[in-house]
């Protein structure tokens, strides 16, 4: 994320904190968030388009809601134990209710585009998946059709969602923020490519039919 634009998002939030309603966004309980003890359940929020544009929609985002209901994972390092609960939210015009929405989940996953700008009013030690429909050099120097392909709807592999949480589990499990930022410092790659069923560390621009993500 943009260090300026995340401060100035922040300022807002600051701003509107006072006057914030409850979370607008629900999300789904399962056995193990319910019978916590002492796993770790994280809130996955689903960021959804209005269905009038027909771009840029994450096709198969239902069946990824149902997926992640239910995700579980064990850190190897810690043998914490992780579960979600999880929820599709479709930003609208009330900002007080786009930051609450956002603010109450620990990862927001998203189609690129305007709906997800939304991610820079996260609390602090969230992470966003931002999925791009990748292609040689970012689409620059596209013209017509080829330029409009960016704008794709498309299906979203849940290998590569499930990835992003146990990763962003790992970051926890490991100290949260501190854990992150001890990852930047070395350099380990936080941008992954997903193509089929196949994971691996990269750049997506340089990809084609790739999904990236990005911790915020």
């Amino acid at each position: 994320m943009s260090a300026s634009l995340l401060q100035a998002a922040q300022f807002i939030v600051r701003h509107y904190q006072s006057s914030l309603p409850a979370s607008p966004a629900k999300y789904g309980s399962t056995a193990a968030a319910s019978n916590a003890g002492s796993t770790r359940v994280l809130k996955i929020l689903f960021i959804t388009r209005s269905t009038e544009p027909a771009y840029r929609q994450v096709l198969n985002i239902k069946d990824l809601v149902e997926q992640c209901q239910g995700w579980r994972y064990t850190d190897p390092a810690s043998s914490i134990q992780f579960a979600a609960e999880c929820g599709v939210w479709q930003p609208g015009a009330d900002l007080r209710s786009n930051i609450a929405a956002v603010r109450s989940a620990d990862v927001v996953i998203g189609r690129h585009g305007a709906s997800m700008a939304n991610a820079f009013f996260m609390r602090e030690g969230g992470a966003r998946q931002h999925e791009v429909d990748a292609h040689p050099n970012s689409y620059k120097g596209s013209t017509g059709d080829a330029k409009k392909a960016r704008d794709a709807n498309v299906h979203v592999p849940w290998v590569g969602v499930a990835h992003v949480l146990e990763q962003y589990a790992g970051v926890q499990a490991a100290g949260g923020m501190p854990a992150y930022q001890e990852r930047r410092a070395r350099s380990d790659a936080v941008s992954y490519v997903y193509s089929g069923a196949k994971i691996q560390p990269g750049e997506t621009w340089d990809r084609v039919k790739s999904s990236a993500s990005c911790w915020t």
